[in-house]
C-alpha cells in the first residue's frame, strides 16, 4: 500500500510537471506568434505595399490589422503558417507572371489545413473553368484571405458572397420565397446557394449530376 501510495505521489508531481511545461510551451508559442505577426505588419500595414507582376497588373499587399484579429484565424496561426518560406527578411523572390498564378499559389496555402475542402474543388467547376483560362473563384475571392469569419454566419453572407458574380440569379433568388424568407432573418432552415449547388465542389447546374 505504501509503494502505491509513494507512486501515486510522484505520479501527481510528475503529471503536475507536463501540465506546467505544456503551459509554458503554449504561452511561448503564442507569444512567438504574437512577435511574428508584428514584424510582418511593420511593412503590411503600408496602404502602399504591392506586388508588381510582370504583366503590369498590382495586388495590393496590405494586411488589415483589426480584419485579421477579429478572424477565426486571428490567434490561431503565425503569418509564416500559411506563408511557408517567407520567414526570412527581405523575402526570397517569386516570381508570379500575374495575380491568377498569385492567388493560385494562396489556395495551396489553404490545402495543407483544408485537405478535404480543397479535394472537393478540385472537382467543382469553378476550378474547371480556372483551368480552362476563364474568370472563376477559389478560397480567397469567397472566404477573403486576412478577414476570414466563420463560413456561414451570418447565413445572409452565403447569398451575399455568390452574388459578387452571380448577380442576376442573386437578384431573383432575392425575389423568391426562400430569399425573402431569409432576409433579415438568418433563419437556418431556409434554403440559401450552398443547400442546393453545395460549397466545394460545385458542379455545373446544366448536368445530368446535378438533377
Amino acid at each position: 500500500v505504501l509503494q502505491w501510495i509513494w507512486l501515486g505521489r510522484h505520479g501527481m508531481r510528475a503529471a503536475r510537471r507536463v501540465v506546467c511545461a505544456l503551459a509554458f510551451l503554449l504561452a511561448w508559442s503564442a507569444r512567438a506568434g504574437d512577435d511574428e505577426i508584428e514584424t510582418c505588419l511593420s511593412c503590411h500595414e503600408d496602404p502602399g505595399l504591392q506586388k508588381v507582376f510582370a504583366d503590369g497588373a498590382r495586388q495590393s499587399l496590405l494586411v488589415d490589422r483589426k480584419a485579421f484579429a477579429a478572424s477565426v484565424h486571428g490567434r490561431k496561426l503565425r503569418c509564416t503558417d500559411c506563408h511557408a518560406g517567407m520567414g526570412e527578411i527581405p523575402h526570397p523572390e517569386r516570381q508570379w507572371k500575374d495575380p491568377t498564378e498569385f492567388q493560385a499559389g494562396m489556395r495551396q496555402a489553404c490545402q495543407s489545413c483544408h485537405y478535404n475542402n480543397y479535394k472537393k474543388y478540385l472537382d467543382s467547376v469553378h476550378n474547371r473553368v480556372l483551368g480552362e483560362g476563364g474568370p472563376a473563384p477559389s478560397c480567397v475571392d469567397c472566404h477573403g484571405a486576412h478577414e476570414i469569419s466563420p463560413p456561414g454566419w451570418p447565413r445572409t453572407r452565403i447569398s451575399e458572397t455568390c452574388s459578387v458574380c452571380h448577380s442576376e440569379v442573386a437578384e431573383t433568388y432575392g425575389k423568391s420565397v426562400h430569399g425573402q424568407a431569409l432576409a433579415g432573418s438568418n433563419a437556418k432552415d431556409v434554403p440559401v446557394c450552398t443547400d442546393c449547388h453545395r460549397s466545394h465542389d460545385i458542379v455545373d447546374p446544366r448536368q445530368a449530376i446535378f438533377l
